[in-house]
């Protein structure tokens, strides 16, 4: 298997198991804050779509987020609490199946060559050295959301 084929593979899990923990919750239950501190699910889903953003640039792809919507999920944002300034979840689920799609396309037109090739001579990674960290950046992340989804209110076994 091509290392743009594995990592196609690993997306698409993490894509259903994302869109799996999104069902049936609503924008205000996605935005309960854990108890002990991080953020809600509502700003785990847009952290994701930020760094597939960054996968997708990588890869020549045009990003899903603004630069506004950017700012919301980015590392190191505020705590999202406020509803006025959160995207409604259903659209954060929307922009997640964007962002997949458009992963999956420019992960099936790129070349061992494009992948092995450094950004920047400063650049410490190869393309797909930072697209294989940006994968398990957004493994981590999906693995918070079943947290959230119990905060949420939803219980049930999905996985």
């Amino acid at each position: 298997m091509t290392e743009a084929k594995a990592l196609a593979s690993f997306f698409k899990r993490n894509q259903y198991l994302i869109t799996m923990q999104a069902k049936d919750v609503t924008t205000e239950e996605s935005l309960s804050l854990p108890p002990a501190g991080g953020n809600c699910m509502n700003w785990v889903i847009g952290h994701i779509i930020v760094h597939r953003d960054i996968a997708l640039r990588s890869l020549g792809a045009t990003p899903i987020l603004d630069e506004r919507e950017t700012e919301i999920y980015k590392r190191e944002s505020e705590p999202l609490t406020n509803p006025e300034q959160a995207l409604p979840l259903a659209t954060l689920v929307e922009r997640l199946e964007s962002s997949h799609q458009r992963l999956q396309t420019a992960l099936e037109q790129s070349t061992p060559e494009a992948l092995a090739h450094k950004p920047d001579p400063a650049e410490k990674r190869t393309v797909g050295e930072g697209l294989r960290l940006l994968q398990w950046h957004e493994t981590y992340h999906a693995g918070q959301l079943e947290l959230l989804r119990h905060m949420a209110g939803k219980h049930e076994k999905l996985i």
